[in-house]
């Protein structure tokens, strides 16, 4: 099975919280997606740019073995409000998936 993994992120992400993940699974030969609301190229709080692959549409549980919500208030104020990426988040956690 091929290793897949997804970050879904948004605007003023703590930048560690972001890159950390991101280059570790890498290593790990994990082929990462970032999802971001819009597919919109967003920046982290402290400058770090995020260059999405995928939009919270897009996304499919069935395509993942991994899910990383980084972390950061003001990220996570416009993740939250979002139903398509809390309904995305509730069925992968159905699934038994990290």
């Amino acid at each position: 099975m091929q290793k897949r993994a997804v970050i879904i992120t948004g605007k003023y992400v703590q930048d560690p919280e972001y890159t950390y993940p991101l280059y570790r699974l890498q290593e790990e030969g994990y082929e990462v997606d970032v999802a971001v609301r819009g597919k919109e190229t967003v920046l982290g709080v402290k400058g770090e740019t995020v260059n999405p692959t995928k939009d919270i549409p897009e996304l499919k549980v069935q395509d993942y073995n991994v899910l990383i919500l980084p972390g950061g208030a003001r990220a996570m104020e416009y993740i939250r409000q979002d139903k398509d990426v809390l309904k995305f988040i509730m069925n992968f956690y159905k699934t038994g998936k990290v």
